[in-house]
């Protein structure tokens, strides 16, 4: 989906706003009464098991002692990578987040000037049909009149006429 270089620009005031807005607590409170809903993680249990990994992995000294300097680098390495790994996991799942919320403000906001917009065009639209039914409903008055007359036509005009003169 493409959006116009205003409409990106709003997308991201919007987001830089609510970012602003929200203090850290609201954050984790809105965050936790969402998460709670559809069964997920907690978030702070979710961020306390991520830094738990994120500590120095503890070598057992006997099998430390067995290691050589390629092997630690590399285990040492590997373990650098898990742990970006899991910062980037959890950066991006923050940003969406953010960017989902600023979004949602973004289109309820639309939507609400859109529908406000419709209304201003509808509404006179409304009073003309209204107007428009009650003329309606005078000229059905005025017919159902005019066809309850008894009109009295002359002789038929297959009648013979006398010729009196």
């Amino acid at each position: 989906m493409k959006y116009a270089p205003e409409e990106r620009a709003e997308i991201i005031r919007t987001a830089r706003e609510t970012l602003a807005r929200l203090d850290e607590k609201e954050r984790v409170d809105r965050w936790n009464e969402r998460n709670r809903d559809d069964g997920r993680e907690d978030a702070l249990e979710h961020w306390d098991r991520l830094k738990q990994r994120s500590e120095e992995p503890k070598l057992n000294r006997r099998h430390a002692d067995d290691l050589t300097d390629a092997q630690r680098a590399e285990a040492w390495q590997a373990w650098v990578d898990q742990q970006i790994a899991a910062r980037i996991a959890a950066e991006r799942e923050f940003m969406l987040q953010v960017i989902g919320e600023a979004l949602a403000e973004y289109v309820h906001r639309s939507n609400k000037k859109a529908k406000g917009e419709l209304d201003d065009v509808i509404r006179p639209l409304r009073i003309e049909i209204a107007e428009q039914n009650g003329v309606l409903a005078e000229l059905r008055r005025s017919l159902a009149a005019e066809n309850a007359k008894i009109i009295d036509l002359p002789g038929s005009p297959l009648r013979p006429r006398s010729n009196v003169n």
